[in-house]
């Protein structure tokens, strides 16, 4: 899955969530497995979190949400009706 910017190009989620993760966490992410980084929570200044929708897509509507307000991949408390560049449709 490619997440697109405001100036046109794109980036992957795992390119991001990696990118974030490796600026703080470099020594634990040599050492640690694919499986082991899937459950490292990045700050919300990582995914451009804003307290609106990003693009229509709002958190409560995220396959990654957990009401009443958290994240899979994001620290800290989450508005459902939020955004974020690493939004994912929900499984119909």
């Amino acid at each position: 899955m490619t997440i697109s910017s405001a100036s046109g190009g794109g980036v992957s989620r795992r390119t991001l969530l990696l990118g974030c993760v490796a600026g703080g966490a470099g020594a634990l992410a040599t050492r640690a497995s694919a499986l082991e980084m899937s459950h490292v929570k990045v700050s919300k200044d990582c995914v451009h979190y804003t307290t609106a929708a990003v693009n229509g897509h709002r958190c409560g509507a995220c396959k990654l949400y957990v009401a009443p307000s958290s994240c899979i991949d994001v620290s800290g408390d989450v508005g459902p009706d939020c955004g974020c560049r690493i939004w994912l449709p929900k499984a119909a």
